[in-house]
């Protein structure tokens, strides 16, 4: 498919074009289509009681704020058939969606909830209430557990979907996490929902943050939604929530400021951006630092790693660097689970995020430094020496497990 736009050709793969279309005339119906009948009497005492709450642990809660956009989120989501929610980090958008879950579960509806990553799902899931009927799951898994396999990666066409006998209705679709979805993924939803339950859909919800990356595969859809959306003012106020009141008891406003500094919507901030240049202390939780290669990125690595485990550890000068470690982990020190209690252990205490894999500023080379460092006696493991991990390493999956 071929467009031209500003004197400019623009060349569409087919099942992109395709999914673009799926998308724009499932959510412009949702616009035309009459707003639900809901009870939201219960909102005020709801609101009332959960700004107490958080009034009672953060400093300086701004609570007017927060029922503000709490009444204008919860009287939303239940009345219109389609809407967004958005905020960055801390701003209370698992806890709203889980406070509606509840809601939903309370009058007899029920809920699909989807994330598109399994560590999104757990993280809902281990918030329910016991006996919740609602289960939070990847969208791939609800794509092949409703038979729509096919469906995905372009091997079938979306526009020729027929029904499946897998499928199962619902009241209301939740996509956590939203901004992570690609395009493909949500045109099949909405694809199967026109195909499966057109007329019987009451609300289908997205919640995320419109600041974070893109998604790896096509498309950016949740940020064109909420960028159609803020163009008619009346459609925003009625489809889109941006929260905005910290609802977290650690929280660093420069953090955030840097953090919508890189996303552009902070751009004229220039005496921010001149500290983050100069490197250093920017905040208590922001510290900046830049290296010209490998062994200076190494050092610096030590030097806070050294730092964490005199803090953390202590007996930490009685003990080797690896042994300092597996306690800083919340291991016992030959690297065995306390009482084999994976609840007591402590695995975010330390963790080296890069955007890279290659490189020794990748996670390939990190991973090697760190072992070497401060895994060096326990590698290779005496038993299982074909394997590229040790006892009590530190791992993290890179595909879903379910």
């Amino acid at each position: 498919y071929v467009k031209e736009a500003d004197g400019d050709q623009f060349f569409y793969l087919h099942e992109t074009k395709q999914a673009e279309e799926i998308v724009n005339r499932y959510v412009n119906a949702c616009f035309a289509a009459r707003d639900r009948r809901a009870d939201v009497s219960w909102v005020t005492a709801h609101i009332e009681a959960e700004a107490s709450q958080l009034a009672a642990k953060i400093d300086r809660f701004d609570a007017a704020s927060f029922k503000a956009e709490r009444r204008q989120l919860m009287e939303g989501v239940l009345q219109r058939r389609f809407y967004c929610v958005t905020g960055r980090p801390g701003f209370g958008k698992t806890q709203a969606l889980r406070a509606l879950l509840n809601h939903l579960e309370s009058i007899g509806e029920s809920a699909t909830v989807l994330a598109p990553t399994g560590k999104a799902a757990l993280r809902l899931n281990e918030g329910s209430a016991p006996g919740v009927t609602w289960k939070a799951e990847t969208i791939d898994r609800w794509i092949f557990r409703s038979g729509l396999g096919p469906y995905i990666g372009g091997r079938a066409a979306l526009k020729d979907m027929e029904r499946s006998e897998k499928y199962q209705t619902t009241d209301n679709i939740i996509i956590d996490e939203m901004s992570m979805v690609d395009l493909p993924h949500l045109a099949l939803i909405l694809r199967a929902l026109e195909v499966h339950q057109a007329d019987s859909i009451h609300r289908i919800i997205l919640v995320g943050d419109e600041n974070q990356l893109p998604p790896i595969g096509c498309g950016r859809p949740f940020y064109d939604i909420i960028n159609f959306l803020s163009e008619d003012a009346e459609r925003e106020k009625r489809n889109l929530i941006r929260l905005t009141t910290n609802c977290r008891q650690q929280y660093d406003q420069t953090v955030l400021d840097a953090a919508h500094l890189f996303a552009g919507k902070n751009r004229y901030h220039t005496d921010l951006w001149e500290r983050l240049l100069a490197g250093g202390r920017i905040s208590d939780f922001l510290h900046v630092q830049y290296w010209e290669d490998a062994e200076e990125l190494q050092k610096i690595v030590h030097e806070h790693m050294d730092d964490l485990l005199t803090r953390v550890v202590a007996d930490r000068k009685d003990l080797s660097d690896e042994k300092a470690f597996n306690k800083m982990l919340g291991l016992y020190d030959n690297g065995f689970v306390p009482q084999a209690d994976a609840r007591q252990l402590a695995l975010d205490r330390a963790q080296l995020l890069t955007p890279y894999r290659g490189g020794p500023a990748g996670s390939l080379g990190l991973s090697d430094f760190m072992r070497s460092r401060y895994r060096h006696d326990a590698w290779p493991d005496k038993i299982y020496r074909d394997t590229s991990f040790s006892h009590s390493d530190k791992v993290i999956r890179i595909k879903n497990l379910y």
